[in-house]
């Protein structure tokens, strides 16, 4: 709460991300990766079958947290969707 009236804003947020459809699901603890350098990390994640994809929630810099960003991972490529699933 300190930084949040100190600066203004968190440095990272929960987002929604949908991995593509190719990929696994993505354990606890996945780094997720924006220009080779990690932005954020996986903290839960379960297979849509509406999607027929896996959608994980993880905690992304503010910079990489705008719905539509293409990160990458050790697992493929994953699209930060927007927030309920």
């Amino acid at each position: 709460m300190a930084r949040i009236d100190a600066i203004g804003h968190v440095n990272r947020l929960l987002v929604g991300v949908k991995f593509s459809a190719e990929a696994e699901l993505p354990p606890a603890g996945t780094d997720l990766l924006a220009n080779g350098q990690t932005v954020g990390h996986v903290t839960s994640a379960a297979w849509s079958p509406r999607l027929q994809s896996p959608l994980a929630l993880a905690y992304v810099r503010r910079a990489q947290a705008k719905a539509g960003t293409s990160l990458n991972s050790t697992l493929g490529t994953a699209t930060v969707t927007a927030l309920p699933l």
